[in-house]
């Protein structure tokens, strides 16, 4: 085969290619075309209302389709028209979900219009809308549907303004507004007549009526003399006619002072000032000032006044003087205001004022008296002065209960004298019953009970039984901390915790002396001294005291004599005795304060308040004890001393006035 053969061969085989590639396309773009008019659906457009038909237009949003006239060919389920209308907004939607019977409703809604409203000029207004308030604002810009409405515009200072517009479907509109001021008036009165007056700073009359366009106004009201006023006022359409009718506030009344001698009181029309050197009054038009110091002659003085008036006001007052007679029952130094003035007896001039007066002599309680001296008559002083114990005697209680819980009473000794001791042939005198003189003159308190343990520790609150088993310098720490305790000046006197002595003046706590106790025990409220503490009979009454009777199981006892107790009994437990103290008789003998001494006492001297030695091992203890069985142990001269605590010692206290 030649050449040329196999390009004819080639061709034809080529051309044969073509045509089985166009026959296959061609079929294929049948089929599609026939597949595509099989899926097309057709709609039926229906568009309201009928205004928005008229210019409305259709468009394919959506899938594969086309619309011609009211019709849509679609061929997608996808397939979605967007309809438009002038003056409506768009409506898109998937034409497949609304189809009914091949009808699909398209309702479209009209546009908003931008309404726009002002005022002129500019002004904030309140803005009704169908008699419905919106806002306020000079301006109001409001998006409405179409159709009639009716707007108005209202303020306090204009004249109400009302339109109705009509509004169309997306077509914006404008109005403006002019506004006109209402008018009003203003009527300015002042109770001053030379007042002036001010409306923004211009001039006004009284009592004269002004128009005035409704707004607000500064008002000023001034005088000489008054305080300003200043008020804004304000013209509305709610109060178109103002009146004002203003009273004016004076202003004080400005003092200057000069008042001798400083410290008086300063009066004005009766009203007390604390005033020195300057005083603010409340305006009055007449006043009546008086300054006035006790020991000087008061001045007055009246002035008339005009608002804010300063003056300068001066006062210098004259001393007064009256006469006092003073005299005392001894010479003493007369002291004034707390300085000596002069020695009784004294006629002095001293000034109508309070005066403290008080008279002052060494050893005496010092007397102080507050006077007033008068012109016209002389007081008259005639005072006691007392020492110093004359003076606490006065004053003490006749009895008194202490911190500690005991009660003691006072005793007035008025220096008795009394013999102290046993004399010779007094049935069981002993050898150290020394007699002696003695006087007692200081006052004194004595317990009217033995110290209990409760009282002594707080411990064993249920404990009435005397304290005993203790030691003398316990005892007497005790009495120091109780003198402390109550402000008074401690009797004894301790090295730190070492008894070192005792001092005579205090009136602190301490135990009864020896002569104390025997002039309890037999002379005091007596006609004459006894021997024994109930009297001068040999045999002890019954119930006397707690000593030791036939029931106590001693080897010693009393005969036919019974008290009720063995051991120890309860403070009190007995009948008070002659003296007024309790147990003296029995219970427990006392541990006193003095040092236990055998030295004879010198028969010539009397002893006055006499306390013992300063220090000693032993001290004397008197009266007997619930172990005491015999006649030698209940006088009232029995003695013994111990330097150690005993079951059946107790103590008593005492401390002079």
């Amino acid at each position: 085969m030649s050449k040329f053969e196999e390009q004819i061969k080639q061709a034809s085989t080529q051309q044969n290619t073509r045509w089985l590639i166009s026959g296959v396309s061609i079929s294929l773009l049948l089929l599609f075309i026939a597949l595509y008019i099989f899926s097309l659906t057709v709609y039926t457009i229906q568009i309201e209302p009928a205004a928005a038909k008229q210019s409305s237009t259709q468009a394919i949003a959506t899938g594969f389709g086309f619309s011609y006239k009211d019709k849509v060919f679609a061929f997608t389920d996808k397939t979605s028209l967007r309809v438009s209308a002038l003056g409506y907004k768009d409506k898109q939607r998937v034409l497949k979900g609304h189809i009914e019977d091949g009808l699909v409703s398209f309702v479209l809604e009209p546009k908003l219009a931008l309404l726009t409203l002002q005022t002129k000029p500019l002004a904030a207004v309140d803005w009704y809308l169908d008699g419905r308030f919106i806002e306020r604002a000079a301006m109001l810009k409001k998006e409405l549907d179409p159709g009639e409405y009716v707007f108005s515009a209202e303020s306090n200072y204009h004249q109400t303004v009302s339109e109705n517009i009509q509004i169309k479907a997306g077509i914006d509109s404008s109005r403006i507004y002019p506004l006109s001021l209402l008018t009003g008036s203003l009527t300015i009165n002042s109770d001053q007549p030379s007042a002036q007056l001010h409306v923004n700073a211009k001039p006004q009359m009284q009592a004269k009526t002004v128009e005035k366009l409704a707004g607000q106004y500064q008002v000023e009201v001034k005088a000489a003399g008054y305080y300003r006023i200043e008020e804004e006022i304000e013209i509305n359409k709610s109060e178109l006619k103002i009146h004002r009718n203003y009273k004016l506030r004076p202003k004080p009344i400005e003092l200057t002072l000069n008042l001798e001698p400083k410290g008086g009181l300063f009066v004005a029309n009766g009203l007390q000032l604390n005033a020195t050197r300057a005083a603010s009054l409340p305006y009055q038009k007449q006043i009546i000032f008086e300054y006035k110091k006790p020991g000087y002659i008061s001045q007055l003085s009246e002035h008339q006044f005009v608002p804010g008036e300063q003056i300068n006001l001066s006062f210098s007052l004259v001393e007064q003087k009256g006469e006092v007679s003073i005299s005392a029952n001894v010479k003493s130094d007369i002291y004034i205001q707390g300085k000596r003035f002069a020695s009784t007896p004294a006629k002095l001039k001293l000034m109508t004022k309070q005066q403290s007066i008080e008279l002052r002599r060494k050893g005496y309680r010092s007397v102080k008296k507050i006077i007033l001296p008068r012109v016209d008559e002389t007081i008259n002083l005639n005072i006691q002065l007392n020492t110093e114990a004359q003076a606490r005697l006065l004053e003490a209680k006749q009895s008194y209960v202490n911190s500690a819980g005991t009660e003691f009473q006072l005793v007035i000794p008025q220096g008795q004298q009394f013999t102290m001791g046993g004399a010779r042939d007094e049935p069981g005198q002993r050898a150290n019953e020394f007699q002696r003189k003695v006087r007692l003159e200081r006052p004194f308190y004595v317990a009217s009970t033995e110290l209990t343990e409760y009282q002594f520790s707080r411990r064993n609150v249920s404990s009435n039984k005397p304290l005993v088993n203790t030691a003398w310098d316990e005892v007497a720490l005790y009495c120091n901390q109780m003198s402390l305790k109550e402000g008074l000046q401690p009797f004894y006197s301790f090295n730190a915790a070492q008894y070192s002595g005792f001092d005579a003046t205090a009136n602190g706590y301490r135990m009864i002396t020896e002569a104390e106790w025997e002039f309890m025990a037999r002379a005091y409220k007596r006609q004459k001294t006894t021997t024994f503490a109930w009297g001068n009979e040999s045999e002890v009454p019954a119930a006397a005291g707690n000593l030791a009777d036939t029931e106590s199981q001693l080897v010693r006892y009393i005969p036919r004599y019974k008290d009720g107790v063995s051991g120890l009994a309860n403070i009190r437990s007995y009948a008070v005795e002659l003296s007024g103290l309790f147990d003296q008789i029995g219970n427990a003998s006392e541990w006193l304060h003095d040092v236990y001494d055998l030295t004879p006492a010198d028969q010539r001297k009397v002893y006055v308040d006499p306390l013992g030695l300063a220090k000693g091992n032993n001290h004397v203890v008197k009266g007997s004890s619930y172990l005491s069985a015999s006649k030698t142990e209940v006088r009232a001269a029995f003695r013994e001393g111990s330097a150690s605590p005993r079951p059946e010692l107790g103590f008593r206290l005492a401390r002079y006035l």
